[in-house]
């Protein structure tokens, strides 16, 4: 018991632990070590001296049990406490990873905005204005030209096909 007591008190000493496990190793310290083992050895010395225990047998159980639950209560709290630090670490970890689901999905769904926009918005009417080119290429100067009102980029190469068109012809007389 005192091997074990003497690990207990080096952890004790080296470590923060918390105020609730150092509260009870001190009332194992106080119940045990010094009021218990007082009366044990004062049982002992007098019935080694041939002298009759001061104390009955009924207060010698109370105490003593009262003594080892007092040691018992260290590690219930420390199980206890522990638990709870468990607890409390997959409850950040549920939290983290909802946070980071959340943030995934977001991710996924800003993403997939954009492929849309860039689809939608440059993509298509690039595909449109390819095609009227082929088209005017071919000779259908006809054809009306897409997307050449915006006024961006897609707006000025959709304007490009123009410059495949013959000029009218003007008639001499």
């Amino acid at each position: 018991m005192n091997a074990f007591w003497k690990e207990i008190e080096r952890e004790e000493q080296l470590s923060n632990l918390p105020p609730k496990l150092k509260a009870s190793i001190q009332q194992a310290r106080d119940a045990y070590f010094i009021r218990f083992r007082a009366n044990r050895n004062d049982v002992i010395e007098n019935l080694t001296g041939g002298n009759r225990a001061r104390i009955s047998e009924r207060e010698w159980i109370r105490t003593s049990d009262f003594a080892l639950r007092s040691i018992s209560r260290i590690s219930e709290i420390a199980l206890d406490l522990t638990e709870t630090y468990a607890a409390e670490r997959a409850a950040d970890a549920a939290r983290h990873l909802y946070i980071a689901v959340f943030l995934m999905f977001l991710s996924v769904g800003l993403a997939s905005f954009i492929a849309l926009y860039v689809i939608l918005r440059v993509i298509r009417p690039l595909k449109l204005i390819t095609q009227t080119m082929k088209t005017v290429a071919g000779g259908d100067f006809e054809h009306q030209i897409p997307f050449k009102d915006r006024d961006d980029e897609i707006g000025q190469f959709a304007g490009t096909p123009g410059y495949f068109r013959p000029a009218p012809s003007r008639g001499y007389a």
